[in-house]
């Protein structure tokens, strides 16, 4: 939460209009963007710390900025906004005073990440400086054995990045990492995510534009009808039962009990010893518990996601919970929620597959081969199972008897299968495409395959073609201008 004082909290939830500048510099030039130049409702901040609906650890998640510019009279035509960072300040004042002035809450520097159309209506999105670690690593900067408080210090440094937090007050801050790891398949916001999870935290960036790694912590900010426009409060709380991390040798850890553990896999930090790291991070999220609500409130642009909020239903009872998601409108409300399913809701959502729901769904559109056509339209059962996270399609309605498993999340869509009921949704997915651009396969059929690099044994060049027919093999090899310098063929 950014530190304002409760006359300001007061202003704006008082009805107080709130104004914006926006500071940018290109070629020297120095612009700024306010109130007048913004759309009404034009201006929007998305903070959260989780993806999905279940407390995580060791989240790294840029906040967004969306703004709509007004350029009727072609105000905005000849700035270059693409790349462009934008500091955003929201001003707020007594206007009942004329001669007070305005207090400005900085919201942090945003990037312009996609190039705006000129027309009468800018439209840009920007995230902010967490943007800067989407860089493949390159590990030959970084040299190893190291620390995990060096660690970061590394990346931030080559990414450009000011830390805020003070990193030796936090658990494993001290841990090694013995050995490095391949840099090709990780970027350097992998890094601060799995540097987040050792210390017990999740990362952010804060108004000032600075790295910070913190746990939800407690504020005395309090969510009272006379601030609410609307809301829901769900009726329990939810608690973290356990720490459960599988390694990379599918090797499992739990601390606590599996039922609505915290779970994380393939952290490259964790190389051995991993229950001695895993024991602080236990510690610190033993016990944590909150009450999951939505709330569209007045506006609050100091809030931030792992906030402790206090709410406070009609009756006067008080609840406490933490904020996970906040979404900030200029003169506008702010919708604020803790997002939070336990393990037994996100089993809830188990629905039958008939044949005639699979050939309607879009992806077996355009299935080019016909040994991959049958093989979908013969599968005439199936389990749909939705969770907050990932999406599993089984033979069976529970991961626990499953053999047969599609698993789609955000690390990607695989196949698994086993001879033993339970152990698919655990085991080796020897068909997946990674949310890193690789995929495993046994056997992949393309009409045209472009490639940098193709490494194998055996290349196979005619005979028997994709569409039944036979042709003589060729290959050729070309100069950079693409000249024919060699070819192998029959002749």
């Amino acid at each position: 939460m950014y530190p304002v004082s409760e006359a300001i909290i007061s202003l704006l939830q008082n009805g107080g209009r709130q104004t914006a500048r926006i500071v940018f510099s290109r070629n020297g030039e120095e612009f700024v963007i306010d109130e007048s130049d913004i759309v009404q409702g034009g201006l929007t901040i998305d903070r959260y710390c989780m993806t999905g609906s279940k407390v995580e650890l060791g989240s790294a998640i840029s906040s967004e900025l969306t703004l709509k510019l007004r350029n009727y009279e072609g105000k905005f035509d000849d700035v270059i906004f693409e790349g462009t960072e934008l500091f955003v300040e929201i001003g707020v004042k007594n206007w009942n005073i004329p001669e007070s002035s305005v207090t400005y809450l900085p919201c942090g520097y945003f990037i312009i990440d996609e190039p705006p159309r000129t027309l009468s209506t800018i439209s840009i999105s920007a995230l902010d400086r967490m943007c800067k670690f989407a860089h493949w690593t390159n590990m030959n900067l970084i040299s190893f054995p190291i620390t995990i408080e060096n660690l970061v210090k590394a990346v931030c440094r080559i990414c450009g990045v000011t830390i805020a937090t003070d990193l030796t007050t936090l658990p494993n801050y001290d841990w090694v990492v013995q050995s490095t790891f391949t840099g090709d398949e990780v970027t350097y916001q992998s890094i601060i995510q799995w540097c987040a999870y050792v210390m017990g935290t999740c990362a952010y960036m804060n108004h000032d534009g600075e790295l910070c790694f913190e746990w939800f912590h407690t504020t005395n900010f309090e969510i009272t009808p006379n601030i609410r426009y609307s809301s829901d409060l769900l009726e329990n709380d939810i608690q973290v039962s356990g720490l459960f991390y599988t390694n990379e040798e599918r090797q499992e850890y739990l601390l606590g009990t599996k039922d609505n553990a915290i779970e994380n896999q393939a952290n490259i930090l964790l190389q051995n010893n991993i229950q001695d790291a895993l024991t602080p991070v236990w510690n610190v999220v033993n016990g944590f518990r909150y009450r999951p609500f939505t709330a569209k409130i007045k506006p609050a642009p100091f809030l931030y996601p792992m906030d402790g909020v206090t709410f406070v239903d009609k009756d006067g009872n008080r609840v406490q919970s933490y904020v996970t998601h906040i979404n900030y409108t200029l003169n506008g409300a702010c919708n604020v929620s803790a997002k939070g399913e336990t393990a037994k809701q996100e089993e809830l959502k188990v629905t039958r597959m008939t044949p005639q729901r699979i050939i309607d769904y879009s992806w077996t559109e355009g299935v080019m081969e016909t040994v991959a056509s049958k093989l979908i339209k013969q599968a005439l059962t199936g389990y749909v199972i939705i969770r907050p996270d990932e999406i599993l399609i089984m033979d069976t309605d529970s991961t626990e008897t499953a053999k047969n498993v599609w698993r789609w999340n955000m690390g990607g869509l695989g196949y698994s299968h086993s001879e033993i009921a339970g152990e698919a949704y655990d085991g080796t997915y020897a068909l997946a495409i990674g949310m890193n651009g690789q995929i495993v396969a046994d056997f992949i059929q393309a009409g045209t395959m472009f490639a940098d690099r193709i490494r194998g044994g055996t290349l196979v060049l005619g005979g028997a073609g994709t569409s039944g027919s036979s042709t003589s093999g060729a290959m050729s090899v070309l100069d950079e201008n693409g000249n024919e310098i060699a070819r192998v063929d029959k002749d």
